[in-house]
């Protein structure tokens, strides 16, 4: 039995969050392994027995992704888009799909070069810290019988907010790569377009939508509505893998 963690930060990001990401899997004591893909960084600076730290300044999906999109990209951010040209690129939800689709860069990189390793793997955004050691078993315990678990719950449906994707699981089987697969297909071309929202949390959410054989595969760990310290769309701390990790979500946003 293994387990593999995925995340993936600019040096920026690694100075705000990244730090304590590593620093927690390590302090925990935490099962498996962690895969790191980098930008700007020295991957030597982190690397450790069960830490791998890959570049992605040369990755091909990315780079096909953001240089056929760059209509859609705000300037801010490096492409062509102005409010006049494409103000629906301007949407709260669309605004910095160029960097959320990054989250797609480093899941299709290690499913294509590491998780074939591992039994079981995770999605972890590097704003998230593990709180207490995890091992796969726990994983297992989470998903029951099926095949990969995420964070919805009522209260993001009635906004509209998409899944939160800043922590995933899944089962090392044909379910969960078929899932990915349908994930990622998103970002093939300008299909992602076709929808009102761009970011990688809706995109998870219209695949369990369009495909509902494949959701029942699936099972969203958010049950607890009680829990009043945080907003009802802070939704890890609400299922049972909020027993073993915390969400800083908007922490990025609001020191960038």
């Amino acid at each position: 039995m293994s387990i593999l963690y995925i995340t993936s930060f600019s040096r920026q990001l690694y100075n705000l969050t990244g730090k304590r990401l590593i620093k927690t899997f390590k302090n925990t004591g935490s099962e498996g392994d962690l895969l790191c893909y980098v930008e700007g960084m020295n991957p030597s600076a982190i690397e450790a027995e069960n830490i791998f730290v890959k570049d992605m300044s040369n990755d091909r999906f990315y780079k096909r992704w953001y240089n056929s999109n760059l209509d859609i990209i705000p300037e801010e951010l490096g492409g062509k888009a102005t409010k006049e040209s494409n103000f629906k690129a301007f949407k709260t939800a669309n605004f910095r799909t160029a960097q959320w689709t990054k989250k797609i860069a480093t899941m299709k990189y290690a499913m294509e070069n590491y998780t074939g390793q591992y039994d079981h793997f995770m999605w972890v955004d590097c704003d998230c810290f593990f709180t207490n050691k995890f091992t796969e078993q726990d994983l297992i315990n989470v998903l029951q019988d099926k095949s990969f678990c995420y964070h919805l719950g009522r209260d993001r449906i009635r906004k509209k907010m998409g899944v939160e994707t800043g922590l995933l699981g899944f089962k090392n089987d044909k379910t969960s790569k078929k899932m990915l697969s349908r994930w990622f297909k998103k970002y093939n071309g300008d299909g992602f377009r076709q929808y009102e929202n761009w970011n990688d949390a809706h995109m998870f959410y219209y695949v369990l939508e369009e495909e509902p054989k494949l959701k029942a595969k699936g099972i969203d760990l958010v049950t607890d509505y009680s829990y009043a310290e945080r907003a009802k769309s802070h939704v890890i701390v609400r299922g049972d893998l909020g027993n073993f990790f915390d969400h800083e979500k908007g922490y990025h946003k609001r020191k960038i």
